[in-house]
């Protein structure tokens, strides 16, 4: 069952509870929406749970606008604190920038983090064993033609405001298992017959898109 679906159902029949009198839904939506984004973080959080950085991004945000919407500090600190949280977002880049602009390939993995910007990376080694990518307003091309894979090989996405795009080679079944909030996920990839190697990938997609092509 699909989680987006779900809350679509839930809204409608907050809304049409509101209509009829029985509940004052969008009083109490106008306030609570962004714990909306929380819990999509941390429902991303327990698919992916060696990816970290990207739902801990979107927990932050929802929680700022959490703070915000029920009035929980004053609009002076509130001012400040958004310009506060994107000095030390860019702070951290600086710092982090030269291990994820293009993303890092070892012991078997790959892990990538990019926000505000877009990397390409073609690996062909033997004995892949997946890896995490996040890509946060920015996008991932991952390029896995001429690959191996190990057994179990898991490949972790989240993408909020993005694009992911993967691409394997025709001898590798793929199970795609994503999640889409406002999003979507697409599989075109089209294994040979004879195919023997599998990889699993799984994550969310946040008001983004992943593709996986062969």
């Amino acid at each position: 069952m699909s989680p987006f679906g779900a809350l679509i159902i839930l809204v409608g029949l907050g809304a049409l509870l509101d209509a009829i009198g029985l509940l004052a839904f969008w009083n109490s939506f106008s306030r609570w929406w962004p714990a909306l984004i929380i819990v999509a973080g941390l429902f991303s959080w327990y698919l992916t749970p060696r990816s970290v950085a990207g739902p801990l991004v979107t927990i932050l945000i929802g929680f700022g606008l959490l703070v915000r919407t029920l009035d929980l500090v004053g609009g002076q600190f509130y001012a400040v604190l958004w310009p506060s949280s994107i000095i030390l977002i860019g702070a951290w880049l600086l710092v982090r920038a030269p291990h994820f602009h293009a993303g890092e390939f070892a012991g078997g993995a790959f892990r990538a983090f990019v926000i505000f910007r877009g990397s390409e990376r073609r690996i062909s080694a033997v004995g892949f064993q997946g890896g995490n990518v996040t890509a946060i307003l920015g996008g991932v091309r991952l390029d896995l033609r001429g690959t191996t894979y190990a057994n179990g090989a898991t490949l972790n996405l989240f993408t909020a405001m993005g694009g992911i795009e993967v691409i394997v080679g025709t001898d590798v079944r793929v199970t795609v298992e994503g999640t889409a909030i406002g999003g979507g996920w697409e599989d075109r990839t089209q294994p040979h017959p004879q195919a023997t190697q599998s990889l699993r990938i799984r994550g969310t997609s946040l008001l983004g898109e992943v593709e996986v092509k062969s």
